[in-house]
């Protein structure tokens, strides 16, 4: 199991690198999460204060 934490203009930045964006597109899984990720990124006011944790 994976845990962790990510501010989001780190994890946008991330999602917007094209490396990154092929190995999620490569796994099923993740790439049913990336249109949710996106829209999280976009709906945050204040993106230098937020951040995600999973667990």
């Amino acid at each position: 199991m994976s845990t962790g934490e990510i501010s989001l203009p780190e994890l946008c930045d991330r999602l917007t690198n094209p490396t990154i964006r092929r190995r999620i597109g490569a796994d099923p899984y993740l790439a049913r999460k990336l249109p949710d990720l996106l829209a999280m990124g976009r709906a945050v006011k204040e993106p230098k204060i937020a951040g995600l944790a999973w667990a």
